[in-house]
């Protein structure tokens, strides 16, 4: 595997966790639980599998990553406690050209 993809898909990820990390983990507080809060703290862990398989004779990449998210978040440097929801809003649109300049050579 070409060194360059790997390092641009190992940092995608990253960032596709910090995002979900940053703007999702939400946890419940206050009488009953009714307020909900933001608490952009989250335990993750990244399993990058690299197998590849052959298809019709050539070498296919089997690239992914795994992310397994804990069901625990702190709120405001209090003790820790259990997420409520991870609010996730998915749009798909049209993705732009691949900036080839990452791909030198």
């Amino acid at each position: 595997m070409d060194e360059r993809v790997m390092g641009l898909w190992q940092e995608a990820t990253r960032v596709a966790l910090d995002v979900l990390e940053r703007e999702a983990v939400t946890a419940r507080r206050g009488a009953r639980g009714t307020q909900v809060e933001y608490t952009g703290k989250m335990v993750a862990a990244i399993y990058q599998q690299e197998d590849a398989r052959t298809v019709d004779g050539e070498r296919n990449s089997g690239l992914c990553s795994h992310m397994i998210v804990m069901n625990v978040t702190q709120r405001g440097g209090e003790r820790w406690t259990t997420v409520f929801r991870i609010v996730v809003t998915v749009s798909f649109t049209r993705p732009e050209p691949v900036d080839q300049t990452h791909f030198p050579g």
